[in-house]
């Protein structure tokens, strides 16, 4: 487009000879002009039905994405492209010029001075891997005059996808799920070409319904705007789901961006509206949907209303009900208002818990950041805990530990909290790889020692030998699992390397607790607290979008805390977490008595405040720490004390999975735990660890968290004669080498049930009573010969070790199974 000085003067002038802009002062959530994110929603599409369309989704996204240079005239966001992701904008619009054989930032002829690696695919890069229950969509395109180039427009594209283009959906269909494409980003396409791999490079951006009318040639242009927006809304309502829809809130050329988003006078968030120049009644019929204001003896004037406003409205007011799709909504200084009316459209479900996959990266010789930082993490647990209202938490820095120290830590802990240990142990300057002793691995080694689960992530990168990172270790079963690394940190070389948080939730029986463990910046002075400010800051901001009680917790190095003092003094980086209504658990110890650590600076001069425990929506009690003589001895234990407090956590009461029968369809594959109750115990299927006859025994056993399934749909679902939902398939165990099937000889009505691991498998119905959720099934046997028909359940005998033999009778006497954790595989 060619950018024109606008005439937002001329609007001005008239409305300044009706009444004073200042009477219109006019500030709404639906525009925002200032710097920083408007809003949490950091991982909304985790709520989102993993089988709906892309076509099916309401998405906000902004124009003109990386514009924020230029003035009035050209700029169309405050935003930085993190906090348009945080904020919960999931379609962006990157303008490209190809120059100097690489893709620098434009909105028309104005540089952005960001380019599209670094600046962009590495941002959403590290977005997703933050937030893999997401996906981002952006338009790509080539933007002003190509300059100085060697090669063409895709061999520069496909240069930065070398780089940075490991999380690319590669377009296999044109209108993929949302399950397909999480964790992925999308490219809607304006460019001729295809990538290396032979297909093209994202979906054509010439196939989208799109409303795209931004030219106006003065403010009182902005209605008819208004009307193509609306319009195309009813159209986008009405329409093909499985048409892209696109409409664009955005115009310029003669009159500024902002104020087509906003109406107002000048830019700023709050400013006045500008006047139309109309008054009612003599124009009672005019712009019916802008705003009468400053009314007296009847009179009203008739105020211009912004593109955001009226969107936000609209949307709001019952003309767009939740799961009619609006389509792609894209914006100019987008408020938090318009961005969650947007999302709340979709049809979003209770939060729900996704277990880790519990293996995953546990070669300590393969650096967690090899091809991209992983989270590791592994189960040790041999029993389910009974469900609970509270959890013990202990903070414990263990000082890059020796085999030794560990032994001792475990031992101490083990002698405070019992052989068992506390509920959680959050660990920092946890230590795994080769140069830190062979099969060296701190936060395995805890795990191992108290039966318990373990996730780990690095804050060395990967030209680190000896990996240190922060570790969450729980006897109780974790999902939704990630880690961030901090945007602020002090200049480093390594891309990967810096200090980080790793995050989980912890499932309590139907309840979940989010839980972090972070170890921040530790320079003092003025640079490093602020340094260490910005790092609580991203962390505090990061668990707002967490629905049930948090604790955070880890060596904070905020050196100076002395919250005992009547002042209430205390370290200015620990602001956010006060500012962010979290407890400090340990506030009620005087301050000479909480001391965590040694400065180093002498032999045992233990004078800091370094460890802590935050919570959120939480009560706590029983806090302390441990301040003998024995802790404080680093070549015994560490250079910092462990703490601890009870955590009464909020009641969340999540149903075991919220996905339903008439979800699933032929060829998807579901992951999952088998539950059942004997005797009152809940039990968890699993397969024999002994291989015989290229066959290992299904078990149920009481005792331990069971083996993690895939189940295998091969038909879509149907609702039986009974009215209940059922569907069929095949269940394997988790690497699919092992499928379920019922033994040949029939014994007693019974049937073993066995894995085999040479080829054999079986298929079987599950149907569901609960209304097609899948926390009560029976699972029933396809066929037998004589066409019997056998249910799967545990043996009524005597347990063996706390294990039942898993069987298909088919007398019948069929037992209820819950599938529990259930997640759909990408």
């Amino acid at each position: 487009m060619i950018l024109k000085i606008p005439k937002v003067i001329v609007a001005l002038s008239l409305s300044l000879l009706t009444l004073s802009p200042l009477s219109f002062s006019h500030k709404d959530e639906a525009y925002n002009h200032g710097s920083g994110a408007v809003a949490n929603n950091q991982n909304w599409m985790s709520r989102v039905d993993g089988q709906k369309r892309l076509s099916e989704l309401s998405l906000p996204g902004t124009h003109d994405t990386m514009s924020v240079k230029g003035g009035d005239i050209a700029q169309n966001q405050t935003m930085t492209l993190t906090e348009q992701l945080n904020s919960g904008i999931r379609v962006f619009d990157m303008r490209t010029r190809h120059i100097d054989n690489t893709f620098r930032m434009h909105h028309g002829l104005i540089a952005q001075d960001t380019y599209f690696g670094e600046d962009v695919l590495k941002v959403i890069e590290d977005f997703l891997n933050a937030n893999p229950t997401e996906t981002v969509l952006f338009r790509l395109r080539s933007e002003h005059t190509p300059s100085n180039n060697t090669r063409s427009y895709t061999e520069t594209l496909d240069s930065y996808l070398a780089q940075y283009g490991t999380k690319r959906w590669v377009p296999t269909e044109g209108n993929p799920t949302l399950d397909e494409v999480r964790g992925k980003f999308v490219i809607l396409q304006e460019f001729s070409g295809t990538a290396k791999d032979g297909y093209n490079y994202g979906l054509p951006y010439g196939n989208i319904d799109k409303q795209d009318d931004y030219a106006l040639t003065t403010n009182w242009d902005l209605y008819d705007k208004w009307i193509a927006i609306k319009n195309h809304l009813i159209k986008a309502k009405n329409g093909d789901r499985d048409t892209f829809y696109m409409n664009y809130l955005s115009g310029a050329n003669g009159s500024f961006p902002y104020f087509v988003a906003s109406g107002h006078s000048s830019n700023g968030t709050s400013a006045p509206r500008l006047a139309t120049g109309l008054t009612t009644p003599g124009w009672n019929d005019s712009y019916p949907d802008f705003p009468r204001v400053s009314c007296a003896i009847g009179i009203c004037t008739i105020a211009f209303e912004g593109t955001n406003t009226l969107t936000a409205d609209y949307l709001a007011n019952n003309n767009i009900v939740k799961g009619v799709m609006p389509g792609m909504i894209m914006t100019d200084f987008p408020g938090k208002r318009l961005i969650e009316n947007i999302i709340n459209l979709n049809e979003l479900s209770d939060y729900s818990f996704n277990e880790f996959a519990w293996g995953t990266a546990t070669n300590e010789n393969i650096n967690l950041c090899a091809g991209g930082c992983k989270v590791e993490g592994d189960s040790f647990a041999q029993v389910i805990p009974a469900a609970k209202g509270d959890l013990t938490v202990v903070s414990y820095n263990v000082l890059r530990p020796s085999a030794e120290r560990v032994q001792n830590q475990i031992a101490w802990l083990k002698g405070k909290f019992g052989s068992e240990g506390p509920d959680v142990i959050l660990l920092s300057e946890t230590i795994r790889g080769d140069a830190c002793g062979t099969g060296r691995n701190t936060a395995r080694e805890y795990a191992k020692a108290f039966n318990a689960y373990y996730v780990n992530a690095n804050e060395d990168g990967i030209n680190s030998g000896c990996q240190t990172g922060n570790a969450i270790v729980s006897r109780f079963p974790m999902g939704n699992v990630g880690m961030v690394r901090y945007a602020a940190q002090n200049d480093s070389a390594d891309p990967t390397d810096g200090r980080n948080f790793v995050f989980a939730d912890v499932k309590v029986g139907n309840d979940l607790v989010h839980v972090y463990s972070t170890h921040t910046h530790h320079s003092f002075g003025a640079e490093g607290d602020s340094i260490r400010k910005k790092q609580h800051a991203e962390m505090t901001y990061h668990s707002e979008s967490k629905p049930f009680t948090r604790i955070l917790g880890g060596d904070f190095n905020a050196v100076g805390h002395v919250f005992a003092d009547p002042l209430g003094l205390h370290d200015i980086s620990l602001n956010p977490f006060f500012d962010g209504n979290f407890t400090d658990t340990h506030d009620g110890i005087d301050t000479l008595s909480r001391i965590t650590s040694e400065a180093g600076l002498i032999e045992d001069d233990w004078t800091l405040i370094l460890d802590f425990l935050f919570v959120k929506e939480g009560d706590s009690s029983n806090a302390g720490l441990c301040t003998s003589d024995y802790c404080r001895d680093s070549s015994i234990m560490s250079d910092h004390a462990p703490i601890w407090a009870t955590i009464k956590f909020k009641p969340s009461n999540l149903n075991p999975t919220d996905i339903h029968i008439n979800q699933m369809r032929s060829g998807d594959s579901y992951d999952f735990k088998l539950n059942t109750t004997a005797s009152g115990e809940n039990c968890r299927l699993e397969w024999d660890s002994d291989l015989s006859g290229g066959e290992r025994n299904a078990k149920f056993d009481c005792h331990s968290n069971g083996d993690l399934m895939t189940f295998v749909v091969t038909a879509d679902p149907w609702v039986d004669g009974n009215g209940y939902q059922a569907t069929k398939g095949y269940i394997m165990t988790r690497n699919g080498a092992c499928g379920l099937e019922w033994d040949g000889r029939l014994s007693g009505g019974e049937r073993n049930a066995k894995f085999d691991c040479s080829g054999g498998k079986d298929e079987v119905y599950i149907t569901s009573h609960a209304d097609g959720l899948l926390s009560n099934i029976i699972i029933t046997s396809v066929r037998t010969s004589g066409n019997t028909f056998c249910g799967l359940q545990w043996n009524g005998g005597s347990k063996n070790n706390g294990e039942r033999n898993a069987k298909f009778d088919c007398q019948p006497s069929w037992d209820a199974m819950g599938m529990l954790n259930v997640s759909k595989q990408p």
